[in-house]
């Protein structure tokens, strides 16, 4: 689904901040909200069609050496006559250190 910008906010729930999302090429979604939570990482996502199939996911983050990271996602897709939901664990992160970039210089 690609959306259009700039995004409209919606409020808040659960420390996270709302955006309202609007599809640029699929009719069929009806509604759809992101909820941002601190540093921009999406935590929460609900996208509603037109055919009554609803998609709400979750992600937590977790510092991981210095980097917000997905950690777990569940997903529930709710379609007129199924239900799937799933559950990830994202763990084992390795990072190439020799490509990694050294942190900008604070100017004091």
């Amino acid at each position: 689904m690609a959306v259009a910008l700039p995004l409209e906010e919606a409020g808040q729930e659960g420390g996270n901040t709302l955006f309202d999302l609007r599809a640029l090429d699929d009719p069929s979604l009806k509604s759809a909200t992101v909820g941002l939570g601190p540093k921009w990482c999406a935590r929460q996502i609900q996208a509603l069609y037109n055919d009554g199939t609803e998609i709400k996911m979750n992600v937590t983050f977790r510092a991981i050496d210095g980097f917000m990271l997905p950690a777990d996602l569940t997903a529930d897709i709710t379609e007129p006559h199924l239900a799937l939901s799933a559950d990830a664990q994202f763990k084992d992160y390795t990072f190439d250190v020799q490509s990694a970039r050294a942190p900008a210089a604070v100017n004091e």
